[in-house]
C-alpha cells in the first residue's frame, strides 16, 4: 500500500469551555492500517475455515445418514437374492429409506409365503388356497395352475384306477 496518516482534531477552549481554536495532530498510521488489514484477513481465512469445516461436517452427516441404510437395503436385496427369505430389514429410518424398507420387506414377507405355499405343495397339501397377489404375481399364478393341474391328474388317475378295479372285478 501506501502511506497512510491519522489526522486528530482537538478543540481548544477558553475558560468558559468556548472553542477557540482546533489542534490538528497527525501521525503516520501505515504499520496501524496494515495490522487492522491482517487482522481482517485473519477474521476472514478463520471464517471461511469454519464455513468449509462446518459444510464437511453437514456433508458427511447427510452422506453417512444415506449410505449406511443403503448399505443395509443392498446386503438385505442381495440376500433375498440367493433365496434367503428368512430374514426382514430393520432400519430406524424415514421418507424415502423408510419406504424402500418397508417395500422391501412386504416383498419379503410375499416371497416367504409363496415358498411356504410351494413347500406345502410339494409335500402333497394340494387343498392348500393359492391367492395370487396380482394379475401379474407370476409365481402366484403359477402355484395355482400347479395344484389344478396336479388335482386333474390326481382326478383322472383315480378314474383310471377306478375304470381298471370295474375291468378286473367283471373279468375275475
Amino acid at each position: 500500500g501506501g502511506q497512510h496518516c491519522l489526522v486528530n482534531a482537538q478543540a481548544i477552549t477558553d475558560p468558559d469551555k468556548t472553542t477557540v481554536a482546533y489542534l490538528l495532530v497527525g501521525q503516520d498510521a501505515t504499520r496501524l492500517v496494515e495490522a487492522e488489514q491482517q487482522r481482517q484477513l485473519i477474521g476472514l481465512g478463520i471464517s471461511a475455515a469454519i464455513l468449509i469445516l462446518s459444510q464437511v461436517i453437514a456433508y458427511l452427516m447427510v452422506s453417512r445418514g444415506i449410505t449406511r441404510p443403503i448399505s443395509r437395503i443392498i446386503t438385505f436385496a442381495e440376500t433375498l437374492a440367493t433365496g434367503d427369505v428368512a430374514t426382514s430389514l430393520t432400519l430406524k429410518a424415514t421418507g424415502e429409506i423408510r419406504t424402500m424398507t418397508n417395500s422391501l420387506n412386504a416383498m419379503a414377507d410375499h416371497i416367504r409365503t409363496q415358498a411356504t405355499l410351494a413347500q406345502r405343495i410339494a409335500e402333497g397339501d394340494l387343498p392348500v388356497e393359492v391367492v395370487p397377489a396380482s394379475d401379474k404375481d407370476l409365481l402366484g399364478q403359477s402355484l395355482v395352475a400347479i395344484t389344478d393341474n396336479l388335482g386333474q391328474m390326481i382326478e383322472q388317475i383315480s378314474e383310471n384306477a377306478k375304470h381298471l378295479f370295474e375291468v378286473a372285478t367283471s373279468v375275475g
